[in-house]
């Protein structure tokens, strides 16, 4: 309880962490048992540079 009261607000890059940064650096992957989706701009095609 003392966490969430005491817990500091955060300005940007701060918002990059969590499960968007998930998504952006481990695609779909499991790390350290944590799963991680897809960024949605990969599943629209198979095509890639």
């Amino acid at each position: 309880m003392l966490d969430e009261v005491s817990a500091p607000t955060l300005d940007y890059p701060a918002s990059m962490h969590g499960a968007q940064r998930a998504v952006l650096q481990f695609a779909g992957s499991t790390v350290d048992g944590e799963p991680s989706a897809v960024y949605p701009p990969l599943l629209q095609s198979a095509v890639r540079y």
